[in-house]
């Protein structure tokens, strides 16, 4: 089904959270995966020539994406990386058009979950590359009475879907007892994949924002 597995990566928490699901993801599908990192060029290059500003963040960048090397190798999940500049499309559209490029059959990154303003102020690079998909549709489906887990199963039936991501609260114990999971209920009963995701607190997200982009 997905042979190859695309992961943008920057040393965010949050990328990284994201990445390493992925990578775990990648594994139980046997595929590989390619771990991809952009760069952008700054607007003042000080003492520096613009060309060794970019071969500096080329070579330090490479280097970032050597510490993934390692983690697929501990996973025993080929793979491959790119570092790259952003290109004037955008950030965006160089993953995107990357990702095509190298024939992955599907991407795995991130996204920040902002709100209000700082969604405005800050956009997203997982949306932006959403608006890349060539066909996507939004379904609201009332339960009705029914279990959650139960409607979503029959969602991805009828839409034929070859994947289902979730997010899970990542409960335990007496906690899971009394509020169950959707998320477990789903993986328990789907005929096809589930990728599992488990949150992570967002005040150690904020808490640890560099300013870069996936």
């Amino acid at each position: 089904m997905f042979r190859k597995v695309c992961i943008p990566i920057t040393n965010e928490s949050l990328s990284i959270h994201a990445a390493r699901a992925a990578l775990d993801f990648a594994h139980k599908l046997n595929a590989s995966v390619l771990f991809v990192s952009v760069f952008a060029m700054p607007i003042i290059y000080r003492s520096q020539s613009e060309e060794e500003v970019r071969l500096e963040l080329q070579k330090n960048t490479e280097a970032f994406l050597e510490t993934w090397i390692e983690f697929a190798e501990h996973r025993q999940v080929p793979c491959s990386t790119i570092a790259i500049e952003a290109r004037a499309s955008g950030i965006a559209q160089t993953i995107a058009e990357t990702a095509l490029q190298e024939h992955c059959d599907l991407i795995a990154m991130g996204t920040h979950a902002y709100e209000g303003l700082n969604r405005l102020l800050l956009g997203s690079v997982a949306e932006a590359k959403l608006e890349d998909i060539s066909h996507k549709e939004l379904v609201l489906e009332p339960a009705k009475g029914r279990r959650i887990a139960e409607v979503i199963l029959e969602i991805a039936k009828a839409h034929h879907a070859e994947l289902i991501i979730l997010g899970t609260h990542g409960y335990s114990g007496f906690e899971r007892i009394l509020l169950g999971s959707v998320a477990q209920a789903v993986a328990h009963h789907a005929p096809v994949p589930v990728l599992l995701t488990r949150g992570v607190e967002r005040e150690k997200i904020v808490s640890s924002q560099p300013l870069a982009v996936i």
